[in-house]
């Protein structure tokens, strides 16, 4: 019995045959499949994210250049001039605005400066005026000078004193005292006399003696450049 199975398998392998290469056995579909009716075509849209939008930027408007202070700069340069306060005296802390004005040429120089205020001696005036001219600011951008007018403060503090402790005398030695002053004499003599002399009087005035004058006699003139004769001033011969 196991040798029959034995002699049927062998001839069953010997008599299958190879499958070629690459073929396989694909089982056909059970119905076709029709094509789909009314699909509506797809369409790709774009993320808002995701798009690039031009990016808009506004200028921003210049900003005209800011007018130029020529009478802060001036008030900056000459600062307080406390230095040239010496001379002030004042019991109580005082703060000093002194008027001040100058020309200020092109090239930034400072001329002709003038100090005014009230209670300020001539040497602290010019002192300051000195200071002013000192001072060279930048140029200006028009070839015409200008004048500026400002103040400048200062504030001034009294000087303290401070009170030395009043000391006893010293005691010398060998030292004589001074002699006591002479009593005052009291006035005596005659008064002295009114002068004799009569006083020099002005002298009257009185108008001058002589003859009287006559005109002058003399051959006319003739006129000279449209200048005409005087009829009346000689007697014309």
């Amino acid at each position: 019995m196991l040798s029959c199975l034995a002699v049927l398998l062998v001839v069953g392998c010997r008599s299958r045959a190879e499958s070629p290469r690459g073929a396989f056995h694909a089982p056909k579909p059970a119905f076709e499949t029709a094509a789909p009716t009314n699909v509506r075509p797809i369409i790709d849209t774009p993320d808002p994210a995701i798009i690039d939008t031009p990016v808009i930027v506004q200028k921003k408007p210049r900003k005209k250049p800011a007018k130029r202070d020529l009478a802060a700069e001036l008030q900056r340069a000459v600062g307080s001039p406390i230095d040239c306060m010496r001379d002030f005296e004042s019991s109580a802390p005082t703060k000093l605005q002194i008027p001040i004005s100058a020309t200020v040429r092109p090239t930034g120089m400072v001329i002709q400066p003038t100090v005014g205020g009230v209670g300020l001696s001539a040497n602290a005036r010019r002192c300051i005026e000195q200071r002013m001219t000192f001072v060279k600011l930048r140029p200006l951008k028009k070839p015409l000078s200008q004048t500026v007018s400002t103040f400048v403060e200062v504030d001034y503090t009294p000087p303290v004193i401070v009170e030395s402790d009043t000391a006893s005398d010293p005691e010398l030695k060998n030292v004589e005292e001074p002699l006591p002053k002479r009593p005052e004499v009291p006035p005596s003599g005659r008064p002295i006399q009114p002068p004799t002399s009569k006083p020099i009087m002005d002298a009257k005035s009185k108008g001058p003696d002589g003859p009287s004058g006559r005109p002058v006699r003399g051959p006319k003139p003739r006129p000279i450049d449209g200048y005409e004769v005087d009829e009346n001033a000689q007697q014309w011969l």
